[in-house]
């Protein structure tokens, strides 16, 4: 099979987005998938600098390319955002590799790329497929694009091959809200399990890791409120830019827990291994208020902590659920609660044999979630695909 998997974004390794697209292109090369992904060219070489970040071998499978774009990307002083070259670009490229040969289909998960290549598709002759991690127009803060948003996506969910949504309920919410034209596959985000298998060795008593970005969603702010009811341990929180770290510094000397909580900033895969080893709880806060960003979340880092066999307190939102269950494989306490969240990491600290049986159960549960196994699950959904319109075109 041979796929086509354009990103309109130059390579961050401060978004998790581009773990989740390298980690499913490679796994879907190690399948005998052929996949030319491409991406907005900038002072990263994917080659030489991307794999190895995410510690990945090149593969003979998975081939690279960049394309030029107009985007700021990094500490580049350009202030101008236009997906314009990048999509024609993109497209001139893909134009001639199609000559070359055959593609089964084109996969994004950029709905602006999405509706662009749907406007393109007769001339293409590919089928398009959509991989939705949340829905723009509820989670976007401005709130003078969401008409325009929500336009956007209905536009492509009627249009669209094959739809893989990351969890259910977000799936559920599609169905709900949009005229969707195909069957919804759901396909949860996946972990490379080898990469973590025998990281727990050396536990220091006490140590609770946040590790992931520090936007308001992920409810940061009601880890440290709850960290003031925890009587013993001490905090570290793994990633954030260094404005979101200052102000939940603030958060923390107002709190006047600040000799208990460690901020370490952006660290490599490596590192989040490394700081892996030696906790005893992960916390996942995501939160429900005001915001719908956690509602359809899976999220990388509660695979990783799985893999990594770390006992997790997580908030109780219906896409964890659909992985992690509550007093077998983790303790779910309601969001936005710091003394729920602070109990419930109470409780896991004080009872060693809850961590064992909890932390066991969650890795024998990741199994099914390795990026093998979800790129599997992608290429039979891309077959189910061709197969419904073999039989539909006769």
């Amino acid at each position: 099979m041979q796929i086509i998997y354009p990103v309109s974004e130059g390579f961050d390794p401060r978004k998790a987005r581009f773990h989740q697209i390298l980690q499913t292109s490679h796994a879907l090369a190690k399948r005998g998938c052929e996949i030319d992904l491409i991406m907005g060219r900038n002072e990263f070489d994917l080659t030489a600098d991307v794999l190895p970040y995410y510690s990945l071998e090149p593969h003979s499978n998975l081939h690279l390319h960049t394309v030029c774009m107009l985007r700021r990307e990094g500490n580049q002083k350009i202030h101008v955002s236009w997906n314009g070259i990048f999509h024609f670009a993109c497209l001139f490229k893909i134009r001639k590799m199609i000559k070359e040969k055959k593609y089964h289909a084109l996969y994004t998960r950029h709905p602006n790329l999405a509706d662009f290549f749907l406007r393109q598709r007769e001339s293409l002759k590919l089928p398009i497929i959509f991989e939705a991690h949340e829905i723009f127009h509820l989670t976007t803060e401005r709130k003078d694009k969401i008409q325009k948003m929500k336009a956007q996506e209905a536009r492509i969910y009627s249009k669209v091959d094959g739809i893989v949504a990351t969890t259910k309920e977000l799936k559920d919410h599609l169905e709900k809200i949009f005229p969707i034209s195909t069957k919804i596959a759901v396909i949860p985000n996946g972990v490379n399990i080898q990469f973590y298998d025998g990281s727990k060795a050396e536990e220091k008593n006490g140590s609770i890791l946040y590790v992931g970005q520090l936007y308001p969603w992920k409810g940061v702010d009601t880890l440290l409120e709850a960290m003031f009811h925890v009587t013993n341990g001490e905090l570290h929180v793994v990633g954030g830019e260094k404005k979101q770290i200052d102000d939940l510094k603030m958060k923390s000397c107002n709190l006047g827990i600040s000799n208990r909580v460690f901020f370490h900033g952006q660290v490599s895969p490596r590192k989040v291994r490394d700081f892996l080893k030696s906790a005893s709880v992960v916390v996942h806060p995501l939160a429900k208020k005001n915001t719908n960003d956690a509602e359809f979340s899976s999220p990388l880092k509660m695979f990783e902590y799985m893999a990594a066999r770390i006992p997790i307190v997580a908030s109780d939102l219906p896409g964890i659920r659909e992985i992690l269950t509550d007093q077998v494989s983790a303790l779910l306490v309601p969001p936005d609660d710091p003394k729920a969240l602070a109990k419930g990491i109470q409780v896991m600290l004080d009872d060693p044999k809850l961590r064992q049986r909890l932390s066991d159960k969650a890795y024998e549960t990741v199994q099914q979630h390795s990026w093998a196994k979800r790129a599997e699950r992608i290429e039979k959904y891309i077959l189910d695909i061709h197969r419904i319109k073999k039989v539909q075109h006769g």
